[in-house]
């Protein structure tokens, strides 16, 4: 049986002692395309960043730079740059991605509504994970949903309050 070599660095309480193991990822199985096993390999390689600290986000909210990728769970509010931008993960309005565990035409696409606050002004706005309604343009600025966690899965639902949205302001 075929499959994909995906690294997993697993940490330990003294730095450099990280060790880096792969796992396969089965590439055709249970008639489970080549291209759901890459799928499962970036969810997979995306998540061992995240629990290692090396995703680039920061661990708590707090002030980001532009241009910097950051974490908002779901009620969770964040100041980005010098000029008083703070972005607010509402809510996920819809997600009807593909779930991992599916062989789909289509990637789908989820939909989640941000609060943006500005200048004294405050507006709602929807993001999608699917370009180009992906990124969102607020005065000068261009707000990117970089992805979604946790990628649905068919047999579960995921609870509301485990969504993560990765996010990028930029100054345009």
């Amino acid at each position: 049986m075929g499959g994909i070599l995906a690294p997993i660095r697993h940490s330990s309480s003294r730095p450099g002692t990280g060790v880096v193991r792969h796992i396969m990822v089965p590439a055709l199985r249970n008639g489970i395309s080549l291209m759901l096993a890459l799928r499962q390999s970036a969810v997979l390689i995306s998540f061992a960043f995240t629990l290692s600290g090396c995703g680039g986000s920061p661990t708590a909210p707090g002030d980001v730079p532009y241009g910097q990728r950051f974490d908002l769970r779901q009620g969770q509010r964040l100041t980005v740059g010098d000029d008083g931008l703070a972005v607010t993960f509402q809510t996920v309005k819809s997600d009807a991605r593909c779930p991992l565990d599916a062989t789909c035409i289509d990637i789908g696409d989820a939909v989640i509504a941000l609060t943006v606050e500005l200048s004294g002004r405050s507006e709602s706005r929807d993001i999608h994970t699917k370009p180009p309604l992906s990124t969102l343009t607020v005065d000068s600025y261009a707000i990117t949903l970089d992805g979604l966690q946790p990628y649905p899965w068919s047999n579960r639902p995921v609870v509301p309050a485990d969504y993560t949205a990765q996010l990028t302001v930029v100054e345009r």
